[in-house]
């Protein structure tokens, strides 16, 4: 049998992750800055709140780690629309998700998890925003120059 507590944490946090996206939508911010400021809120929650069960732990750092791939997918998407080659780092994923943690059976090893892929995650997705705006600013230097004559 599941434990129904642990579902209606993870479906409280959940809509309580919605409701922090849909508050930050209706000021006028981008999808991605929206996307962006909810996982590092929910990460600093994560981080930084003591009165938070280790369940509570474990969910917040999946919601904010995945937010964090959603991240990594739109910069991807955006380069791949400028028709520049995105460094590969889903292998780079793969194997720090595979890697033995040392909490293996504990209920801290979701956390220590969720977390070094968080944290791999945000660096790629910091790298990619990086790399498009460059790129963005590279094509309007070429296109500044192909109009004048």
């Amino acid at each position: 049998m599941p434990n129904l507590n642990f579902n209606v944490k993870n479906r409280i946090l959940s809509l309580l992750s919605a409701a922090l996206v849909l508050g930050l939508t209706s000021c006028q911010t981008s999808y991605i800055d929206t996307l962006h400021d909810a996982r590092v809120r929910i990460y600093r929650a994560v981080h930084g709140d003591g009165t938070l069960k280790q369940s509570d732990l474990n969910a917040g750092s999946s919601i904010a780690m995945h937010l964090t791939a959603d991240e990594v997918m739109y910069w991807e998407g955006e380069l791949m629309m400028l028709d520049v080659d995105v460094p590969d780092w889903r292998t780079r994923f793969k194997e720090i998700a595979d890697e033995p943690t040392g909490y293996e059976g504990g209920s801290i090893e979701p956390l220590v998890r969720h977390t070094k892929l968080y944290d791999y995650l945000d660096s790629v997705a910091a790298e990619l925003k990086k790399l498009y705006f460059e790129k963005k600013k590279e094509t309007a230097k070429k296109n500044r120059q192909q109009k004048t004559p």
